[in-house]
């Protein structure tokens, strides 16, 4: 009997539809808040390589409740296609198929091994910003198990799902992004399951989740139609059991928190001259002092492996992928210098870390530049040191071959942006939370906020002490001249002789926009406006309220 093909189906009044499909993964929907079963959803795959997304409603569910095993195949005949009326598509695909009370369902006479058994759309680690808060589609991804969190409760949540788990997978890049695991998803694994693997490499495979960012970096939220599998056959899992993890960290803090593993760079070079594993991660907090514009900031990534294409025959070319680029974008290869603890280094950011970091896309800085720096060929330049310059921000980094002996190159890629320094009020007194070699701390690190490497915050009573009015009036006759009284006329001038005013220069330093160069000038006989009776010549005195000095800021 002849059969459609996935790829036939298409949105119509008929329910004629006749497939033979294997179930590739079968969950069940429920309403979070009240727990009242929804659906029944599968993941269909023909022998074609086509796949789709199946409901049942929870009205018509009854005979076809345990009908469906997962990696069996299926006759289905008589259904209906409807187009997605809705956000949370499983799929690349804008149809799904829904089953009504007179589905028939029958073993296929096809063999499974004609199938594709586990079928899913990974998308890669530093694409997942074109997905934030973009729910039409949800997002698969794969990953090695690098730190694994404990279950929470949070209150807060008006959700019978309100538990959450919060782990950490790395990509064959290095780059890492965290998972909140909520609801039933939290206690599918225990922590016994991890400790007891016995492989280090632990393969997480997510399906259906959502992408959201947390304190400036990326972060994958699961939803109810998530699952988690653990070392899953699929094509990819023998490139991620070589990536090199030393062992899962365990009790990560939740998202919620603010501690964090910091590593000072004193510490880091001396791990390095040690000796540590390729791929070791290190949250560094760190004062940026500049842009190094020795190589562009930019430059056009090949949009599968992200690797940097060339410009050849009118085309962008990818050596490493073999094919021209197509639809080629700009992307931020952004290096910051940085210092902490007196040592310099280099960290360079991609679009994922760069565009939060900026707040700017490369396409809107460059639209920013046409606008504001027309006349102007360094007005980039100029920008870029002016928007980063003394910010300080926590970045975890990756140790590359380039970084070890015999080099020890201080140029780090950036595998997450933490966070900016407003975001981590406690930062200066960090302890190390883990004896992990994945992440390295030191409990004695101590950060202190430098500024041209020079100024350091002090805990100093005394500068912070209020100004005295005394100290007010002083600085209001440095920066407006002495008060006068008047004499009852609103024209009055007073001649003071500026020879025998207090130099209180040293005691408050003011600076004026615009006001004129007298250094060289003889100023023996200042004309000083009695503004406190109405004079109009020169500047005004203002008033006490709108001439308080900026507080010294902490």
């Amino acid at each position: 009997m002849s059969y459609h093909k996935i790829s036939d189906l298409h949105p119509n009044v008929t329910d004629k539809w006749q497939i033979n499909v294997m179930v590739s993964r079968i969950w069940k929907s429920f309403n979070h808040s009240s727990g009242r079963l929804l659906s029944i959803d599968m993941i269909l795959s023909d022998e074609h390589g086509s796949s789709i997304h199946a409901k049942i409603p929870a009205n018509v569910m009854h005979p076809f409740k345990d009908v469906f095993v997962e990696g069996s195949v299926y006759r289905i005949h008589k259904f209906v296609v409807l187009h997605y009326k809705s956000r949370y598509r499983l799929l690349r695909c804008d149809i799904f198929v829904q089953f009504i009370r007179s589905t028939m369902i029958h073993a296929s006479m096809l063999q499974s091994s004609s199938f594709t058994r586990h079928v899913f759309e990974f998308v890669p680690f530093n694409s997942l910003a074109q997905r934030e808060n973009d729910d039409t589609y949800l997002t698969d991804v794969i990953g090695v198990l690098c730190q694994w969190g404990v279950v929470e409760k949070i209150d807060s949540v008006k959700s019978i799902n309100n538990e959450v788990r919060n782990i950490v997978i790395l990509d064959e890049m290095g780059l890492e992004v965290t998972v909140s695991l909520w609801g039933n998803l939290a206690r599918h694994i225990s922590d016994d399951d991890i400790r007891n693997h016995g492989s280090p490499n632990i393969v997480i495979v997510l399906c259906s989740c959502r992408v959201r960012r947390f304190k400036g970096s990326l972060c994958l939220w699961t939803t109810g139609s998530s699952q988690l599998y653990i070392d899953l056959p699929v094509s990819m899992l023998h490139i991620y059991k070589n990536i090199h993890v030393d062992h899962v960290v365990f009790n990560l803090a939740n998202q919620t928190d603010a501690g964090m593993h910091i590593t000072s760079m004193s510490q880091l070079l001396t791990d390095l001259q040690e000796g540590v594993p390729k791929g070791t991660m290190y949250n560094i907090y760190v004062n940026v002092i500049g842009v190094d514009f020795t190589n562009d900031w930019k430059y056009v990534p090949c949009p599968i492996c992200r690797r940097k294409s060339t410009f050849e025959n009118g085309h962008y070319y990818c050596s490493n992928c073999k094919k021209n680029v197509m639809n080629p974008r700009q992307g931020y290869k952004l290096v910051l210098n940085v210092i902490e603890s007196g040592v310099q280094a280099s960290f360079v950011l991609f679009d994922d870390y760069a565009i939060p970091f900026l707040g700017f896309t490369v396409d809107e800085l460059i639209e920013k530049s046409n606008l504001e720096g027309v006349d102007n060929p360094e007005w980039v330049v100029d920008f870029l040191n002016e928007l980063v310059l003394a910010r300080e921000a926590m970045f975890r980094i990756k140790v590359d071959d380039y970084n070890m002996a015999p080099n020890y190159v201080l140029r780090f890629t950036v595998s997450k942006l933490i966070g900016d320094h407003d975001e981590f009020p406690n930062n200066r007194t960090t302890t190390a939370l883990s004896d992990s070699d994945v992440v390295r701390s030191n409990a004695d690190v101590h950060v202190e906020q430098l500024i041209d490497g020079e100024c350091a915050i002090y805990e100093d009573k005394e500068f912070y002490s209020k100004i005295s009015e005394e100290e007010m009036e002083l600085a209001d006759e440095a920066m407006w001249g002495p008060r006068t009284l008047s004499s009852g006329s609103n024209s009055s001038l007073t001649t003071v002789d500026a020879s025998n005013e207090l130099d209180v220069v040293s005691l408050v330093s003011v600076s004026v926009v615009n006001e004129v160069d007298t250094r060289d000038e003889d100023t023996s006989d200042v004309v000083v406006p009695d503004v406190e009776s109405g004079g109009s010549v020169g500047r005004s005195r203002p008033r006490r309220n709108a001439r308080t000095p900026v507080r010294y800021r902490t």
